[in-house]
């Protein structure tokens, strides 16, 4: 074979195939507080036909007020406006060529919420003789850990069984 034809069936194989797809998001993990904002921005190297974002249910991304998608050939940016806890989780951009083969990338979302007591009632009254249930609502993202003390002493290293932490985080102070 001549030179000058092996020169020309590379160059066929090389035009025409088509460039392997590449996404890459500019950030891999995020952390926000509730209410705040953020953008990614997925860019897909080769030929992509579709740039999409998918949420962390799985469901392609639709523009709505507060979730915003805006696409510009390869490049396509996702904005969360006044996040809330039900954002967190794992967003999906995926490009897809003119063959229909994908590739993607991921980003993390993490929200955070600062602590908050609800309904605070203080302070809780309770029959003499009777067990009593001392109430602590709060919340937090991640979940908060709660603790209960007696004189300066966590209830649960106590050796006297008159206190009992529930899993709601409320306390039982037994009457014996």
């Amino acid at each position: 074979m001549s030179l000058l034809l092996s020169f020309y069936l590379l160059g066929l194989l090389v035009s025409s195939g088509q460039a392997l797809l590449q996404v890459t998001i500019s950030l891999s993990k995020v952390e926000l507080s509730v209410g705040e904002s953020k953008f990614f921005t997925c860019t897909a190297i080769g030929e992509p036909e579709s740039i999409d974002w998918y949420n962390p249910q799985g469901e392609k991304i639709i523009s709505t007020q507060r979730v915003v998608v805006q696409k510009e050939s390869v490049r396509s940016r996702l904005t969360i406006y006044n996040a809330d806890i039900e954002d967190a989780g794992i967003y999906r951009c995926q490009a897809t060529d003119a063959k229909g083969q994908t590739q993607e990338a991921t980003v993390v979302l993490e929200i955070y919420q600062k602590l908050t007591f609800k309904e605070v009632v203080s302070p809780q009254e309770f029959k003499q003789g009777e067990d009593a249930e001392v109430v602590c609502r709060v919340s937090s993202s991640p979940a908060p850990v709660v603790s209960w003390l007696y004189h300066n002493e966590e209830v649960t290293a106590i050796s006297d069984n008159r206190f009992a932490m529930l899993a709601n985080n409320n306390l039982i102070l037994a009457d014996r």
